[in-house]
């Protein structure tokens, strides 16, 4: 007789997310975002430790396009890939993606018409973006990128402005989100330092410096130093 079995279609693949990104946060989480793949209906977040390691966490999502991750990139490095997936089956992985940790420890010591910053290494990091801005917050604009130090000294500024300042990791597939802000405010080096010989004494003077509030003094017992401060604060 006549059969009523019927056969199965597959159904037509699903392709892999596509404009997978990752940006670390300040408390060291990451978000992941991608774009809404066609007939999906959820999608699984895969974390590994290495680019070709077993999956630590498979993260299984409802139909959104971002995630957000559970744990600390300070302290540890991932790589994730996004699936596509319906009641027909899943979809290849996406392309992978890995976000450095934000960079931690920034510093600022400021010149003559300059300022050098210096940081911490961001784990995951190959280079980093320095971003400056005249207003505190923001926004901030790149003056530096594919900088592969840790440190990097911003020159050309102007005496008396204030400057701020953001440190971003970078890699491959990811960036960090901003480092906390250093500011600082470049001024020239004092002139016409003078010392007048006294009684167990020396008495200095020299040229005020426009936007200084106060100064500090060095000494040395051997010219070209090495100096110490002997005294702070001086107005």
């Amino acid at each position: 007789g006549e059969s009523n079995d019927s056969v199965e279609k597959p159904g037509t693949p699903m392709a892999a997310p596509t404009g997978v990104v990752v940006t670390s946060g300040t408390t060291g989480q990451a978000t992941i975002e991608w774009n809404a793949v066609l007939g999906a209906t959820s999608y699984n977040v895969l974390r590994r430790s290495s680019p070709t390691g077993s999956v630590l966490l498979e993260s299984v999502l409802g139909n959104v396009t971002s995630f957000v991750t559970n744990v600390n990139l300070n302290s540890a490095f991932y790589y994730y890939n996004v699936v596509a997936v319906n009641s027909i089956g899943k979809s290849d992985e996406s392309s992978q993606v890995s976000s450095p940790s934000v960079p931690t420890g920034v510093t600022r010591v400021i010149g003559d018409g300059q300022i050098a910053l210096s940081w911490t290494a961001s784990l995951g990091a190959t280079s980093y973006t320095v971003k400056r801005s005249t207003t505190s917050g923001g926004p901030y604009a790149n003056i530096a990128t594919g900088v592969t130090a840790t440190t990097y000294t911003n020159t050309g500024l102007t005496n008396g402005t204030t400057y701020y300042y953001v440190i971003i990791g970078v890699n491959a597939t990811g960036l960090s989100s901003y480092s906390a802000q250093v500011s600082g405010t470049p001024m020239a080096a004092p002139t016409d330092l003078v010392a007048v010989a006294g009684t167990a004494r020396a008495i200095l003077s020299w040229t005020a410096v426009p936007g200084a509030t106060s100064y500090s003094v060095f000494r040395g017992t051997a010219s070209g130093g090495p100096y110490s401060s002997i005294t702070t604060g001086v107005t």
